[in-house]
């Protein structure tokens, strides 16, 4: 009877197994795949996270330009403000921005919208330009140089008639600097904006009326601007008074650069605390 039952199990226990192991294979494949799965959804994520967040090098870099270190300088004006006569190319604006660099040691922007024989009224137009007014709203600095051009218009007017037409040319260029002042401070309230002064061309005695007009509207500039926030008027008046000769161009109109290098210096010396 005993071997019998033996004799039967054997088989039954060899089916089952046959039976079994199609699904014990099935379960470790099963497991695999899952595992794996899993371990895929985890990089997935990972690589998601790692194009989701910067490096520290990127997110260093990125809050250096969100934090806008640096300046923006625009000059506005005449041929003085262009530079002209300057062997270096550079006048008092360019001279201005390497020595603001090299103190604060942060980086500049300079735009220079000026332009040769630009008078009064052509400076008011020219803030009506769209460009110009952009360039404006985004300037932490404004360098200005205009009246030199308009204050010439006194020559060739006889000495009976000069004391008229100086009070004449007084009140236009109080309307005119008004004009710059409100045009400048609608697109932008905030920038510190420099007003540079009149020198003479001859400080002989023969020359007074000239030197009459140029100390009354350098003045005007002062007392007006001093009304305003965050403007300055740089004088360069005495700068040239002695050594007229020495800073000069060979034009005799214009500084050379060493005339340049001290209205710079002047500048500087001024603004400086303004920025640190």
């Amino acid at each position: 009877m005993l071997k019998s039952i033996k004799k039967a199990i054997w088989p039954i226990t060899l089916v089952s197994v046959i039976i079994a192991l199609p699904f014990f294979i099935f379960g470790i494949f099963q497991s695999f795949e899952v595992t794996r799965g899993a371990n895929d959804m985890e990089t997935i994520t990972q690589g998601e996270n790692t194009e989701g967040e910067d490096t520290p090098e990127e997110s260093s870099q990125e809050e250096e330009e969100a934090s806008g270190e640096g300046y923006r300088f625009l000059t506005l004006g005449d041929s003085l403000a262009r530079g002209t006569g300057d062997e270096e190319n550079l006048g008092f604006a360019g001279r201005t921005v390497e020595k603001i660099e090299q103190a604060l040691e942060v980086p500049v922007s300079h735009e220079n919208y000026s332009l040769e024989g630009l008078r009064l009224s052509a400076m008011i137009e020219q803030l009506n330009d769209e460009r110009l007014q952009e360039e404006i709203q985004e300037a932490d600095m404004i360098m200005i140089s205009i009246g030199g051009n308009d204050a010439r218009d006194l020559r060739g007017i006889t000495h009976n008639e000069r004391t008229e037409v100086i009070r004449e040319m007084e009140d236009g260029y109080r309307k005119d600097l008004d004009e710059i002042i409100r045009g400048i401070r609608e697109e932008n309230s905030e920038a510190l904006v420099v007003f540079l002064g009149l020198y003479n061309l001859d400080y002989s005695e023969e020359n007074l009326d000239e030197t009459e007009l140029l100390l009354g509207w350098n003045a005007i500039t002062y007392q007006r601007i001093e009304k305003e926030k965050d403007f300055v008027w740089i004088p360069t008046y005495d700068l040239f008074q002695f050594q007229l000769a020495e800073v000069l161009s060979l034009d005799q109109l214009h500084p050379n650069g060493s005339g340049y290098e001290k209205i710079a210096n002047r500048i500087v010396e001024v603004i400086l605390p303004y920025f640190q």
